[in-house]
């Protein structure tokens, strides 16, 4: 909740990462960043919009951090790829397969 800058009800569709986070809450704080680059993207914009549903086109990158780094994965809306070092890539229809259990 936010009044007076978010709606009630408003609900975000689009793929934000953890990265994202502190350059959106402090624009939306108004706080100065000094001028530090952050790696995420200020979604503040999004937020504040009039609009009852926001889906910014997006494509988000992940992968295993591990020092074996055995997956990466590829996620655009709402299809997902994850390719291992050890399998077959897994297709993802996140819409119609929300729990990924249906390679496709």
């Amino acid at each position: 909740r936010y009044p007076g800058q978010v709606g009630p009800g408003k609900i975000v569709n689009s793929a934000l990462s953890s990265v994202d986070f502190a350059p959106t809450i402090l624009n939306l704080m108004g706080a100065n960043n000094h001028g530090v680059q952050f790696d995420g993207s200020d979604f503040s914009g999004e937020l504040t919009s009039k609009s009852a549903v926001s889906n910014y086109p997006r494509v988000r990158f992940t992968f295993d951090s591990t020092y074996k780094g055995e997956w990466a994965a590829v996620m655009s809306r709402s299809i997902k790829i994850v390719v291992s070092k050890s399998t077959e890539p897994w297709l993802f229809d996140t819409d119609s397969d929300p729990f990924e259990i249906n390679n496709y």
